[in-house]
């Protein structure tokens, strides 16, 4: 951080109820790491903004190994892939392409998630899930 105006914002937005990351000056790796209350020595640490993840990031976080395609909504509210030319039509079932892996659920009390190899996930008597990812073996 190199202004002022710069570092005030980073420590109103602190204030706001953001959540900030951290980097060691020193730090060869360069890493910046989630700080729960930043001791704004500027000195030694550059300060952030921490930067939320997307839902397609978070998935490709947990499995680094594979190769994560989203699902979208089509006209009735059922999850599906989008699909090219060759294939005519969207995908609800993802099973019967080439490299399936698996699913990708969201746990509705905490947004964590799950893998499962089922298309839609009974998650009790009341809640049915539906996908949010299909992860593919990735293609070398």
């Amino acid at each position: 951080m190199s202004t002022t105006k710069e570092k005030i914002a980073i420590m109103q937005a602190f204030i706001d109820g953001a959540k900030i990351e951290c980097m060691d000056k020193d730090d060869p790796a360069k890493q910046f790491n989630y700080v729960g209350t930043p001791a704004w020595n500027w000195n030694e640490f550059d300060y952030r903004v921490m930067q939320e993840r997307t839902l397609e990031q978070k998935i490709k976080d947990k499995w680094p190994d594979k190769e994560v395609v989203m699902l979208k909504y089509d006209n009735s509210n059922v999850l599906c892939m989008e699909c090219d030319a060759e294939c005519g039509s969207d995908h609800i079932v993802a099973q019967s392409m080439r490299g399936f892996h698996t699913y990708v659920y969201q746990r509705p009390q905490d947004d964590s998630f799950f893998p499962d190899t089922k298309a839609v996930y009974c998650w009790n008597e009341f809640i049915t899930l539906q996908p949010v990812a299909v992860l593919f073996e990735a293609q070398k």
